[in-house]
């Protein structure tokens, strides 16, 4: 038995039989043309969107539209084209064209735009397979058994390739926690671990434990193993029943506290679908992702009718918008923003909004024609300091005297809060309390900033948990404030979904969470199965421990 490790990033138990890509090259019958390589691309690609949507919806199936209408853009055509007048080999000039594009998304030296550069690269595999017969082979088990797939990198064209019914798990050397490869795992319901250096130690027919809530791999287990995986298994299981059964409706502790659960979002269809009667709104829209992937910055008319759709989807639920934050892992080529040598201490969130007051005041403005009247919140990210939230209220203040002058009507309590990103935010809580209306913690990157460590730097990913004592104090401190105060604190990032560390923050006295979709039904059974006095006095003494260990194994983690 041999136990490996890597970085979780989809959660979900597997037990299957290890199948290991591999290259392969098959001889095409005379040479190929880019042309006729593009098309034999566009109808794969079209085949896996329609079997996308079948099995994953329609959301989780954008990426094959992206990915066909790059297929018949000049921008990435083009440029292939010119090489080979120029002489150079169709092979050549795919590798050389896509290359310099996918390089176009990496300069600011960004996890985000590294993912969208990603992108790219899988179109030049699927250009290059096939043009030249290559591609990625995996020999899933002939009796028709579960598999988890182990590769250097796999592309959402050969993910979707695989036969779901077969497929049980991802585990891959390259990739990002957002990648579109994790996103479809998450959407299949399998685990998946990225950052998987070992590799080459995995024999291919082996059996294999996967757990992708840890991020470990196990090899040919033996017989205690398997015993433990059972009763994980089991456990897991027994838990998902419950969270099913869980009934509709709102969520109150076991000792009558009302704990309310919002979703994260960031485009109007992840709306699709969605019933609210459990929900109490969208606690964080991001509206970024209507700015990225896209050549020229989206029109004012563009902004209002993605807001409306949302507007219109939430009905009268809360919902709280958080203004456009790029920067740090997030850049927009088009901006044309100068290179920063640490970006996630640079220009980002609303530092750079401030800065480029026109893109601000065009997307608040998009925002109040798009509410039509009706009132909601606004969520500046990365504020710092007080200056900076109240330089932002002038300028929503500002647009909103303006607008109101132009004869539009706007809401008569649209209230007005910001992010706790940084240690500097968190410690001044007490002063950024007398002015906000609300604040919402994003757990990542507060994480990163109070750590001193990178969120897309493997070397350092050990440090990047919200278990640290120093995480610990700083949420505890933010969310005491504010509750004391009597204002509206909520946690949007990654540690609000977890259903082990959610009790200790509902201790902490917090009462609103927003999480993913996929997320909010086990997060309402954790809180409804919590007991707020309890967990308070478990905070009391996981506040008093000196290690992330030590707060672990308090929690049971």
């Amino acid at each position: 038995m041999r136990k490996f490790k890597g970085i979780p990033a989809a959660a979900g138990l597997a037990c299957a039989t290890a199948v290991v890509a591999r290259r392969t090259k098959s001889i095409p019958a005379g040479r190929r043309t880019l042309e006729a390589a593009v098309d034999d691309c566009v109808t794969q690609v079209h085949g896996l969107r329609e079997k996308a949507i079948a099995s994953v919806g329609g959301k989780n199936a954008e990426i094959f539209s992206v990915y066909e209408a790059l297929l018949n853009d000049p921008y990435l055509l083009e440029p292939i084209r010119r090489y080979e007048e120029e002489g150079v080999a169709t092979m050549a000039a795919v590798e050389l064209a896509l290359e310099e594009r996918a390089a176009l998304f990496e300069q600011a030296s960004s996890e985000y735009m590294k993912q969208r550069a990603d992108d790219i690269r899988s179109l030049k595999t699927m250009l290059l397979d096939a043009l030249d017969g290559g591609g990625e082979e995996f020999c899933l088990p002939q009796d028709g058994g579960k598999a988890v797939i182990f590769a250097e990198e796999l592309t959402p064209v050969q993910t979707m390739g695989l036969n779901d019914a077969q497929l049980a798990g991802l585990v891959i050397r390259h990739g990002g926690l957002t990648s579109h490869v994790v996103i479809l795992a998450k959407a299949l319901g399998i685990p998946a671990v990225v950052g998987f250096e070992a590799l080459d130690e995995i024999v291919d027919g082996v059996q294999v434990l996967l757990d992708g809530e840890t991020g470990e791999v196990v090899c040919e287990p033996n017989q205690a193993a398997l015993d433990a995986f059972g009763r994980h298994w089991a456990e897991y299981e027994a838990f998902q029943s419950r969270v099913a059964a869980l009934p509709k409706g709102s969520c109150v502790t076991l000792d009558g506290q009302t704990v309310r659960v919002s979703i994260n979002i960031g485009s109007s269809t992840d709306l699709d679908g969605l019933e609210f009667h459990s929900l109490h709104g969208v606690g964080l829209y991001r509206t970024e992702f209507l700015f990225c992937e896209r050549e020229t910055e989206p029109s004012e008319a563009e902004q209002i009718e993605e807001y409306r759709r949302v507007f219109r989807a939430v009905g009268e639920h809360d919902l709280i918008v958080r203004t456009l934050d790029i920067g740090g892992d997030k850049t927009i080529p088009y901006l044309d923003l100068p290179k920063e040598e640490n970006p996630f201490l640079g220009c980002r969130g609303i530092r750079l909004c401030l800065k480029q007051q026109t893109l601000l005041r065009r997307q608040i403005r998009a925002l109040i024609k798009a509410s039509e009247g009706r009132n909601f919140s606004v969520m500046f990210p990365m504020v710092d300091t007080l200056e900076e939230f109240r330089q932002a209220k002038e300028t929503w203040n500002e647009v909103c005297r303006e607008l109101q002058t132009e004869g539009t009507e706007v809401g008569g309590a649209i209230r007005l809060g910001i992010m706790i990103e940084t240690p500097a935010a968190a410690l001044c809580a007490d002063l950024f309390v007398r002015e906000v209306d609300f604040a919402s913690i994003g757990t990542n990157d507060l994480i990163q900033y109070i750590m001193a460590a990178d969120r897309g730097n493997s070397a350092v990913s050990a440090l990047l948990t919200h278990y640290e004592p120093a995480v610990i104090r700083m949420m505890n401190y933010a969310i005491g404030v504010f509750c004391k105060a009597g204002v509206k604190i909520s946690v949007c990032g990654e540690a609000g979904s977890d259903v082990k560390f959610l009790p200790l923050l509902l201790g902490m006295g917090l009462r609103d969470v927003s999480v993913s979709r996929s997320m909010a039904d086990k997060v309402r059974y954790c809180a409804a199965n919590t007991g707020c006095k309890s967990q308070r006095r478990i905070a009391d003494r996981a506040l008093g421990l000196a290690t992330g260990s030590e707060v672990c194994s308090l929690l049971n983690v």
